[in-house]
């Protein structure tokens, strides 16, 4: 380390808590609006909700479905509510001790990050929904589609931004 200059990492360390507090806050901005509460456009609390999605990597038409259909329809009931579900003891006790650690950590503070990725955002991303008209499979696309859009942009941007600065550097 120079003389004089403060390290890196504790700044990197400090923006990625910052971004997934960013992202949380979003999340909750998208569910208020794919809620269509948000304000009383419903076209315009839609775009929102897809636009708010967008950091987390989620789909709203598939969101819509497993939140509004499947967790709201069957609250708490195992088998059937996709968020959350919490082992009974036997459950617990079945469960190989590798298992058992993974389903403590992954609900522990340090774990959460781990679980929404685990447990919500993949089943959430690749669960085989069926749109039923030609005009859901059309928004299951493009919601698709945007997400797509936006992680190769975002990856773009932050190519980029690293090879400015690496130029500038020398």
């Amino acid at each position: 380390m120079v003389a004089g200059r403060v390290p890196t990492w504790w700044g990197k360390s400090l923006c990625c808590i910052l971004a997934a507090f960013a992202i949380g806050g979003l999340f909750i901005v998208g569910h208020d609006a794919a809620h269509s509460t948000l304000v009383p456009s419903r076209r315009l609390n839609r775009r929102l909700a897809r636009l708010a999605f967008l950091p987390a990597y989620v789909p709203l038409t598939t969101w819509r479905y497993n939140h509004n259909v499947l967790h709201h329809r069957f609250l708490r009931v195992r088998g059937r509510d996709p968020v959350w579900q919490p082992w009974s003891l036997d459950d617990y006790r079945r469960r190989p001790r590798w298992q058992r650690a993974v389903y403590f950590l992954l609900r522990t503070p340090l774990g959460l990050p781990f679980y929404w990725i685990i447990q919500n955002w993949m089943p959430l991303y690749l669960r085989a929904m069926r749109p039923k008209t030609p005009s859901d499979r059309a928004a299951f696309c493009f919601d698709r589609c945007c997400i797509a859009t936006f992680v190769v942009g975002m990856y773009a941007a932050m190519s980029f931004v690293t090879q400015t600065a690496a130029a500038a550097q020398c």
